[in-house]
């Protein structure tokens, strides 16, 4: 049962490590085409 919960918090300090990388280093280009687009579509959708 600890042990369980112990991964839980090892998965999740890995997830947020992650994600302090990425923010590190800046949004991906793929990451930042694909807001863009959908950025794009939403104000095509709306006009």
């Amino acid at each position: 049962m600890t042990d369980n919960h112990k991964d839980n918090n090892v998965e999740r300090a890995e997830r947020i490590a992650k994600l302090i990388a990425i923010i590190q280093n800046g949004i991906s280009d793929y990451d930042l085409g694909y807001i863009q687009g959908r950025f794009e579509n939403k104000c095509r959708t709306s006009a």
